[in-house]
């Protein structure tokens, strides 16, 4: 890890790039090259590449907690849609991970393809609250959900059109007008709230950093 951090302080030093991140790192690597980094003078690295999403959500929400309250670290996010996933393009539609081409969602969406008709019944009732209460389109609400986690600095969008693209760029004055009682909606439908640290003097989980930012 040292060699890294004095690698990529090399190319600073040189003038060759400004600043460095890191991606698909743990939140142990990422604190190792930070306390590196704090004793030897050096450069941190600022921002970590992740997958988060709706049905991905362990990593950010849980395993980088401590990182979020010790350390400023962004994070840019990409799956947003989970390949494709949350735009509802898989509703109703059978998948066999072993087929060539759905390699790559038994890659990166196991979650999903391990649980596929739940998942389903799920993404069905989300398209209706996005369709219905917000007048916009699942992949849009899918979207919105990750711009309002505070700890999120940038979500990553990609298309071959440019419809979807100005659909995306829509979410920044989208997701500043969802009502809280459709976000508590949309928890209780996703029901994967990340694994939770537990106050033992009184007895309770505590709420994870997006619920207690959201007020949800």
């Amino acid at each position: 890890m040292e060699e890294v951090v004095r690698a990529v302080n090399f190319l600073i030093d040189k003038g060759m790039v400004f600043y460095w991140g890191t991606s698909q790192w743990s939140a142990d690597r990422i604190k190792q090259a930070h306390e590196i980094c704090a004793k030897t003078n050096l450069i941190k690295p600022i921002v970590e590449q992740t997958q988060y999403n709706m049905i991905e959500r362990e990593k950010i929400e849980y395993e980088f907690r401590d990182l979020f309250k010790n350390n400023k670290l962004g994070i840019s996010v990409w799956g947003a849609l989970y390949n494709g996933i949350l735009s509802g393009n898989y509703i109703d539609k059978e998948i066999d991970p072993k087929l060539p081409e759905n390699r790559i969602l038994n890659l990166f969406c196991h979650i999903y393809v391990n649980n596929q008709k739940n998942w389903n019944e799920k993404i069905k009732k989300l398209k209706k609250i996005a369709e219905e209460k917000l007048k916009c389109t699942l992949a849009q609400l899918a979207i919105c959900w990750i711009l309002l986690n505070p700890d999120i600095s940038s979500c990553l969008i990609a298309s071959n059109t440019l419809k979807r693209i100005e659909d995306g760029i829509e979410c920044i004055e989208i997701y500043k007008k969802i009502p809280k009682e459709v976000l508590k909606e949309i928890e209780e439908i996703l029901d994967n709230k990340p694994q939770r640290d537990f106050d033992y003097d009184n007895f309770k989980f505590v709420p994870t950093r997006r619920e207690m930012a959201l007020g949800v």
